[in-house]
């Protein structure tokens, strides 16, 4: 995808996706251009923010039989790209608790403390990750 947008440089994504999409896809297309501006915000603004996971994103649970935990979990988007993402135990519980009520600062603030962790490390790992997600569509603005 190509996106110029009042840019000196655009914004190339070049992705390889061998799976199956949602079709149309066109809608697609479209609500990327309004994430990009969305994830282009400063930190401090990407935590201050009340972010919503996408009601259409399903979490999937791979392990064996009888384990306390998981090996694996994935959220899978059913609507357009059909992207998938395995997340960990701090992606996932922020992931799982962003239903626009939250400020994301608040909810890593709340998983650093169950975890046990930095609450700034934390942030630092997960501001990427977050960005990411907001890119792929998963998540967006409470409103």
């Amino acid at each position: 995808m190509l996106h110029r947008a009042d840019r000196d440089e655009p914004d190339l994504t070049f992705e390889e996706w061998p799976h199956a999409v949602v079709q149309p896809v066109g809608d697609a297309f479209a609500a990327h251009q309004a994430s990009i501006e969305a994830e282009e915000v400063d930190d401090d603004a990407l935590l201050a923010g009340a972010w919503v996971l996408d009601s259409r994103v399903d979490v999937e649970m791979l392990g064996r039989p009888g384990e306390a935990d998981p090996e694996h979990v994935v959220y899978r988007q059913r609507y357009g790209f059909g992207r998938a993402v395995e997340v960990d135990t701090a992606l996932g519980a922020v992931l799982g608790a962003s239903d626009g009520e939250l400020d994301t600062g608040t909810l890593i603030n709340a998983v650093a403390d169950i975890l046990d962790a930095d609450a700034e490390a934390l942030a630092d790992e997960l501001l990427p990750r977050l960005r990411a997600l907001i890119r792929q569509g998963y998540l967006s603005r409470r409103g």
